[in-house]
Formats: structure tokens, sequence, C-alpha cells
């Protein structure tokens, strides 16, 4: 099983009117789940726009960024 499916298994109990996807990516768990808003975030512009000419609709949002305050670079180890 895939992890989506595990993952909408669990989500997928009861009614969601909202859900904030952080990584998104291509956003997988909207084959699984309806809800009537999503805002989908992540890096990767071209996964966004797949995601959205595959699952968009009214209520839904595919926004490019980052939830972390501080983006690193390929590789790059954060040092504290």
């Amino acid at each position: 099983m895939r992890r989506e499916e595990l993952l909408a298994g669990d989500v997928g109990r009861g009614p969601h009117g909202f859900m904030l996807d952080l990584g998104s990516g291509r956003s997988p768990l909207l084959r699984h789940l309806a809800p009537e808003r999503y805002v989908g975030l992540d890096l990767h512009p071209a996964d966004l726009a797949y995601a959205e000419r595959r699952f968009g609709r009214p209520g839904y949002e595919f926004v490019e960024g980052t939830s972390c305050r501080r983006r690193w670079s390929a590789g790059a180890a954060p040092t504290s």
C-alpha cells in the first residue's frame, strides 16, 4: 500500500472542511480525499502546476513556498 493511501485512510475518517498539505508535491492525497477547501504548499512549481491541472477546482489553491523560515541549498547542512 502506498504512503498516500495509508495517510488518506487515517485522514478520511472524518469530514474535513479544510486541508493544508505541507510538502504537497503533486497532491496525491487528492486522489483519495475531497475536502471542501485545500491548500497545497510545495517548493516545486512543476509539481504544483500538475496538481492544479489535475485537481484544480474552486476552493483549491496550489502555492509555491516553504513552511520553514530558512531555505537550505541542496547538500548544505544547517548549523546551529
